[in-house]
């Protein structure tokens, strides 16, 4: 369907200026209550920030392909649209006069210490498969950039990687119920307006800023990002005790910082955020990681998913080919 949906484009438009890689799902199966209780005395904003609590299918569903759902559908799906898609978006930006882009869809619950390296497909870690998937997603949005040097697109096309914060959307809704749906909503206010959290941002309208933001910006969309990120420093925007994610991007906050002013997109990202009245912004946020995972570790974990992809990419397009 993927290769089809290529296809259909060429025949239809003959270009693409702005590639939007935003589907995704998890195994979700039920809440581990207690977990989540341990989880909220611990650190309560943490908790609904960063669900580590979400119980997911012990065994992995496998497509057609022989591949593990969530994988294909959280990475390599994407992937093999994007890689595809490169004649059209070289034909975009001609056509334009400006950089196309691709967008890829990362999450605050992408965390590097749900990567299982021996297994990233996801067979048998299927514990934190959703988590491990976007954590692999962003570090293929962040990579993909070597992929256009390769083909020397990289002043033609940009890869970014956005993610929408914290997001009251449907996906538990057919697991918690209409009563417990509504209640998680009032939860995430109460992050919002109490603790002050510019993470939950609920409403998919806000979450949908942070895309429209990177359409409608410029050749630099993170030029502006890191401006606004050194503005709200220095008014002192995010006050208050730190979340675990806050913690992160500020020790990589110079990293990115670097990163944005060099166009070196494999170590930031941009994320969606508001304040307690719900204005909204689009942030740069240095790439989440834990404090001993390295540049290096992190760019290692970049070739190993993007060689994955690859090779996985060129065996299911051999066995689309027309014999």
């Amino acid at each position: 369907s993927v290769l089809n949906a290529v296809s259909l484009v060429n025949k239809r438009y003959g270009y693409i200026t702005h590639l939007l890689l935003n589907a995704g799902g998890g195994p979700f199966v039920g809440i581990d209550w207690l977990k989540l209780l341990k989880a909220s005395f611990r650190n309560l904003l943490d908790a609904l920030t960063y669900p580590d609590y979400l119980i997911q299918a012990t065994q992995a569903k496998e497509t057609s392909d022989g591949i593990p759902e969530t994988w294909q559908l959280n990475v390599l799906s994407h992937y093999i649209l994007a890689r595809e898609s490169l004649p059209l978006l070289a034909k975009g930006s001609k056509r334009t006069s400006c950089r196309a882009k691709v967008i890829w869809t990362g999450s605050l619950d992408g965390q590097p210490h749900f990567l299982d390296r021996k297994d990233l497909e996801c067979f048998h870690a299927t514990i934190h498969a959703y988590q491990s998937t976007k954590y692999q997603v962003e570090l293929v949005g962040q990579a993909f950039h070597d992929t256009l040097l390769k083909h020397g697109l990289d002043h033609a096309v940009v890869s970014l990687v956005a993610h929408p914060g914290v997001v009251a959307g449907n996906m538990f809704l057919p697991i918690i119920g209409v009563l417990m749906d509504t209640l998680m909503r009032w939860v995430f206010h109460f992050a919002r307006l109490v603790l002050g959290s510019r993470h939950h941002v609920i409403s998919g309208y806000l979450a949908g800023l942070v895309w429209t933001k990177v359409c409608l910006s410029g050749d630099d969309p993170l030029a502006g990002a890191a401006r606004r990120r050194r503005r709200a420093a220095a008014d002192g925007a995010q006050k208050g005790t730190p979340t675990r994610g806050e913690h992160q991007h500020h020790e990589e906050e110079e990293e990115g910082e670097d990163a944005a002013r060099g166009w070196d997109t494999r170590f930031v990202r941009l994320g969606a955020q508001c304040d307690r009245r719900g204005r909204p912004a689009v942030v740069l946020e240095a790439a989440p990681a834990s404090h001993h995972l390295l540049a290096r570790q992190r760019r290692a974990d970049q070739h190993a998913v993007m060689d994955l992809c690859d090779r996985k990419a060129d065996a299911l397009i051999r066995l689309c080919a027309p014999p």
